[in-house]
Order: structure tokens, then C-alpha cells, then sequence
């Protein structure tokens, strides 16, 4: 529970406490107020921008292809073959059970990540990390002379 100043001013009247001593008191508060303030602003960084993106061990086959995909987040108890099924159900679900879904049904998986909310989700316990497509990388799995230096230019 917070408590706020006029609380405190309040509270400082009704017991009968010296007037100066009261306004003594709210300066102070004031005073904390302003200190807690400037520090919050002083520790407050920018936020950067992040950018997803999924790395696929390749055996060669997927070399050169440009992939897209989402990234999805599910319980860590559940198998993760089981998501796509479980997203399926949702946007099923979302079709039947929606009015907007009655002249727009979703049909296409870009598209539910984009439409599908929480609401829609949370049954299955699957939530959406990703509402646009992300590139998708297909990397070898072994790492070319891994003690090597490499200087890279960034």
C-alpha cells in the first residue's frame, strides 16, 4: 500500500502536531521526492532495439536459401513438436469463436501470428515472441578451427 502525502499531511493534522513541524515534515518528503526522482533518471538507460533471429544446424542442404520464421515460447515441459499443433488449435478456435473471424478467417500462419492475442493463446499456454517474420539463418554446426582469433570489422 502507498501512501501519498496528502496521507501523511492528513494524518499529521488529525494527531495534532505543531503546524511548522507539519510543513517541516512535507518540505522533507518534497525533498526525498525530488532526490528519488533525479536518480531514477540518472540510472534510466535507452532502450536499443533487438532484432530477432533463428539459427538452424545445416547439413549443406539449406545453404543460400533465405528462410523466414517466428519464434514461439511454450512451457518447458512440453515437447516442442507439439507447438505448431498447439498454434493450430488456437487459430481454430480464434475462427470459430471470433466475429471478425467470421469475414476475415485466418488461413496462413504469417497472419495469426500477427492477428492471434493473448486471449486466443493463453489456453494453450503458447505465447507469440515474434509478430513479424524474422530472417532465419542456417549455420554449420562445426565451428572452423575454434581457437583461432578472428578480427572482425564491426
Amino acid at each position: 500500500m502507498a501512501l501519498t502525502k496528502d496521507d501523511v499531511l492528513e494524518a499529521l493534522q488529525t494527531a495534532n502536531i505543531d503546524p511548522a513541524k507539519v510543513r517541516d515534515v512535507v518540505e522533507k518528503l518534497n525533498q526525498i521526492e525530488e532526490e528519488k526522482k533525479e536518480e531514477r533518471a540518472e540510472n534510466k538507460t535507452p532502450k536499443q532495439k533487438t532484432q530477432h533471429v533463428l539459427f538452424v544446424m545445416d547439413d549443406g542442404t539449406l545453404t543460400g536459401k533465405e528462410l523466414i520464421g517466428y519464434a514461439v515460447q511454450i512451457p518447458s515441459d512440453r515437447s516442442p513438436s507439439t507447438a505448431y499443433g498447439s498454434f493450430v488449435d488456437c487459430v481454430r478456435g480464434y475462427n470459430n469463436g471470433a466475429r471478425k473471424a467470421k469475414k476475415h478467417p485466418i488461413t496462413k500462419v504469417g497472419d495469426g501470428m500477427i492477428t492471434l492475442r493473448g486471449k486466443w493463446l493463453k489456453d494453450a499456454k503458447l505465447s507469440i515472441k515474434t509478430k513479424e517474420a524474422v530472417l532465419v539463418m542456417p549455420v554449420k554446426n562445426d565451428i572452423d578451427n575454434p581457437t583461432k582469433e578472428v578480427v572482425t570489422n564491426d
